[in-house]
């Protein structure tokens, strides 16, 4: 699914009135149309007190062209803004102050914020819209708290105030909306966190943006969904076992033997044809009790660059990094695979904490890499502060991902797939069950596998994390969030790739 920034939004508006020729007031006009429609059929609105809250950009004006589509649909409807009545031509954006003189024509009562002493069934949050750029000012800033405070549902007009709609930060107050009802298409901050606490549900109506824009324009960003599957390798009956690759994994370590586990389950149940796992004799060991379908390479400091080298050449994907420690004959092995490898890279856990010590390697590499951090391994990565990360995670993740050339997987409630192309795909589901020591093991071997299989590097990755997630989200609803484990996710492998079947 495209989703939009908020400047990728002005900017097909801009497109649509200046070589289409539609006026700016219509597309606000049927923005409250669609939005009535979605929230008169989302929600019961009669015999209930319902307040606009208008700010003075557009977004106030579709606030104002919304109370009065729902008076004229029979509704109690009335709006708050927070300025002077006689102001308003001065502060409201042309279309804002039409729609505001309609609305005061027809009698709906127009109160200011400061003399507001009545509650509300349902508040609908007009005050800042897309354009919001840093935290909100008074008098919206009051506004926001205001509703906040009441008991009323919540409904906002395209994002919630207080909130970015390109990256999803927060900067001050922020609507707490139940229902947001947004235009065109979702905006990338509906899915990225804080946002997506306040959004609530996401409804998208149309506002009439002529299909040949929408069809020409490609934002660069997608929300992950069911379609994906449909970019994955088709299965062939007749084929033999080499068809569906051969991942080469370097996993494990004597400490983390599960690791090695988890991933290898994940690789089969991807669907691949052969798996090699190379590690110590003691996780190889204890791993063949459990998957006796891989083959093994054990290793010794004396010969394991030269076995390595040798199964290299024999595979088809490279996987390494779980659970194999941060050791010294880990570190070299990570970059000497690196270096090495023909064939394209999955890089997870202690690889990326081993990389970070000399992430130059990447610029010498011969085949597709894919990393997997989570948020403070990309920290290690970028010598960059974790919190300053997260409040800047999607222009880092792409700015980071053209730079070293690679398929950055940026693990966290919200993943982010950056590639090198510039697109970015952002996984809408959330689930604090997967927070749980080996989902990134899992991961990281559906990724493997897929590739394994022909699909491309970025495919791969945004598949992988969707279907990792669908696969949590099952496992969720079996167990619950505090019960489910890593295994539980590989369990609901076979039922996703059935579905996808």
């Amino acid at each position: 699914m495209k989703v939009l920034t908020g400047g990728q939004m002005r900017e097909l508006e801009r497109i649509t009135v200046e070589d289409f020729k539609v006026p700016s007031i219509v597309l606000m006009e049927n923005a409250a149309s669609g939005f009535c429609t979605a929230l008169s059929g989302a929600i019961d609105l009669n015999k209930k007190k319902i307040c606009v809250f208008c700010g003075r950009g557009n977004n106030g004006g579709d606030g104002f062209a919304i109370a009065r589509h729902l008076k004229n649909m029979t509704y109690n409807v009335s709006c708050v803004i927070g300025f002077d009545e006689k102001d308003a031509q001065m502060l409201l954006t042309k279309d804002a102050y039409t729609n505001y003189l309609i609305a005061s024509n027809m009698g709906i009562e127009i109160i200011r914020f400061e003399k507001m002493s009545q509650s509300y069934d349902i508040i609908i949050d007009a005050i800042l819209g897309t354009g919001l750029k840093g935290a909100a000012k008074n008098p919206e800033s009051y506004m926001i708290k205001a509703i906040n405070k009441s008991n009323s549902y919540v409904v906002s007009v395209d994002v919630p105030s207080g909130a970015d709609a390109s990256n999803g930060n927060i900067y001050g107050e922020c609507v707490h909306a139940h229902l947001t009802i947004t235009f065109c298409r979702a905006k990338v901050g509906h899915f990225l966190y804080p946002c997506k606490d306040y959004a609530g549900e996401i409804i998208i109506v149309p506002i009439s943006i002529p299909e040949k824009i929408l069809d020409d324009f490609d934002s660069g960003f997608y929300a992950l969904s069911d379609n994906i599957y449909s970019y994955l390798p088709k299965r062939c009956e007749h084929s033999h076992k080499g068809d569906f690759g051969k991942v080469l994994a370097y996993l494990g370590s004597d400490n983390m033997k599960g690791a090695a586990l988890l991933c290898t389950s994940a690789i089969f149940n991807s669907g691949v044809g052969m798996v090699t796992v190379a590690s110590t004799e003691k996780v190889l060991n204890s791993l063949v009790l459990k998957i006796p379908e891989a083959m093994t390479l054990p290793l010794d400091e004396k010969n394991d660059e030269k076995l390595l080298l040798e199964a290299l050449s024999k595979n088809d994907v490279l996987l390494l990094g779980c659970g194999i420690g941060k050791s010294p004959q880990a570190q070299r092995l990570t970059q000497m695979l690196i270096l090495a490898s023909e064939n394209p890279m999955v890089i997870d856990a202690d690889g990326i904490n081993n990389l970070s010590t000399n992430i130059n390697v990447l610029y010498k590499k011969k085949a597709p890499v894919v990393l997997t951090p989570h948020m403070a391994e990309f920290s290690r990565l970028t010598g960059v502060d974790k919190k300053q990360l997260e409040e800047n995670k999607l222009a880092k993740a792409l700015s980071f991902s053209k730079e070293y050339g690679v398929t950055l997987v940026l693990k966290n409630a919200d993943t982010i797939v950056a590639t090198p192309s510039g697109k970015v795909y952002i996984c809408t589901v959330s689930n604090s069950g997967m927070a749980k020591a080996g989902s990134g093991d899992v991961l990281a071997g559906i990724i493997a596998g897929l590739i394994a299989q022909g699909a491309s590097p970025d495919i791969a990755a945004a598949a992988g994390v969707y279907i990792h997630s669908v696969s949590g989200s099952r496992a969720r609803c079996n167990l619950g969030a505090r019960s489910m484990t890593a295994s539980d996710i590989v369990s609901e492998l076979g039922g996703i790739f059935k579905t996808i079947n």
